[in-house]
């Protein structure tokens, strides 16, 4: 019996060594891969949303022995997306290195003129075209929110001094309360209302 029990368990182990050897199951990594490369999208389509996917392939594919790896028919294609990858790595890195440098040269707090409109102006057209995500990358982001607001309050003071300009104006162009008439009550009325 325990001769019996001996060559069973024998054989289960042998069951177990010979399937994990079997080129079926090392047909099934290499066909994995393959589908894997093949559902990525196109080089023209390729971002960096799709990084994680590529990596993830990769590190299947350095798990397949030399002998496998040559059956992956379209690897050539998993490397022409990942060179893509590190193109649009580089040009991302490039983008909000450029972007903080764009901060860098707005004045230090409390300086900002109406000058630095258009930089401010600039810097935003960049910046909705971001994620929440990217721009947290952006070191000196707070600099560029208080400049805004800074330029936004600056607009709004320009805006009613010159109203009140205006309004001085047209107070100057009234005759003397002496000199009013009937006809000038129009002009009364718009210094008024202003």
């Amino acid at each position: 019996m325990k001769k019996a029990i001996f060559l069973f368990i024998i054989f289960i182990f042998t069951i177990m060594i010979t399937g994990c050897n079997n080129p079926n199951n090392q047909n099934e990594k290499v066909n994995e891969i393959i589908q894997l490369i093949d559902n990525l999208p196109t080089i023209d389509e390729i971002s960096l949303e799709h990084d994680g996917d590529v990596i993830y392939i990769k590190l299947l594919y350095s798990e397949l022995t030399d002998e496998e790896k040559q059956l992956v028919t379209n690897y050539d294609k998993l490397l022409r997306i990942d060179s893509k990858l590190l193109v649009l790595k580089n040009e991302y890195e490039i983008l909000i290195n450029g972007i903080i440098e764009l901060i860098d040269e707005l004045p230090v707090k409390n300086k900002e003129t109406l000058n630095h409109e258009s930089l401010i102006n600039e810097i935003e057209s960049i910046l909705i075209t971001l994620t929440e995500e990217d721009i947290n990358l952006i070191t000196n982001i707070d600099k560029y929110y208080q400049a805004k607001e800074k330029i936004e309050q600056l607009k709004e003071k320009q805006l009613i001094e010159d109203e009140a300009k205006e309004i001085k104006q047209l107070i100057k162009n009234l005759p003397n309360a002496d000199e009013l008439k009937l006809e000038d009550e129009n002009l009364v009325l718009e210094v008024r209302n202003k």
